[in-house]
């Protein structure tokens, strides 16, 4: 797990994290090779801050704080274009020890125009990419969803990414026998 001090927040609903936000940051592409890296989109489109507001406040005592950023009443989607109907509220929060990130929409996403959207995360290795066509939604580390075209299924819900515990101490295998009697670097050995 990477530890992160600074982000920086789009109005096109992610933050990038360590860095600053580069060009093009409505090009909703979560994958591998995104020039935002590393970023958390809680819903990633070529959204419009003329109304409503976008803001982030952190709560909370070290090393128990929470990063909580929300974009309200925005004009989602529609091409970044000013919308007098297309507006939509959410949020993420990040847990500072625990690392659970939570993503939590508002009672009206309202559509103006076409909309594209991503949902996820990722760094330089790795992402994971949220799919709402259902009332189940689906994940995927393997498939970007980058076109979301609808927000039926996001209306008041919440979706948590909680990572993998850390390991920690020492394993106490008992006995245990290697198939290679001397081992190197990348090169697989069995253990039972």
């Amino acid at each position: 797990r990477e530890t992160y001090t600074t982000f920086s927040i789009s109005t096109n609903g992610f933050i990038r994290l360590g860095n600053d936000i580069v060009n093009q940051s409505w090009v909703n592409g979560l994958s591998l090779t995104n020039n935002q890296s590393p970023m958390i989109a809680a819903f990633w489109d070529d959204h419009n801050r003329t109304t409503g507001s976008i803001q982030y406040f952190v709560s909370g005592t070290a090393p128990n704080r929470v990063l909580s950023v929300g974009w309200d009443s925005i004009n989602i989607g529609n091409g970044g274009n000013v919308s007098a109907t297309a507006f939509g509220s959410f949020k993420m929060s990040l847990q500072e020890t625990s690392g659970i990130i939570e993503f939590v929409y508002g009672p009206t996403m309202n559509l103006g125009g076409g909309l594209t959207a991503s949902i996820g995360l990722n760094d330089l290795t790795s992402f994971l990419s949220i799919s709402p066509t259902s009332a189940i939604a689906s994940s995927s580390n393997t498939l970007a969803d980058n076109a979301i075209g609808s927000t039926t299924f996001l209306l008041g819900q919440k979706f948590t990414f909680t990572p993998v515990p850390q390991c920690s101490g020492t394993p106490e295998p008992g006995n245990t026998i290697a198939s290679l009697t001397t081992i190197c670097e990348g090169f697989p050995f069995d253990l039972s």
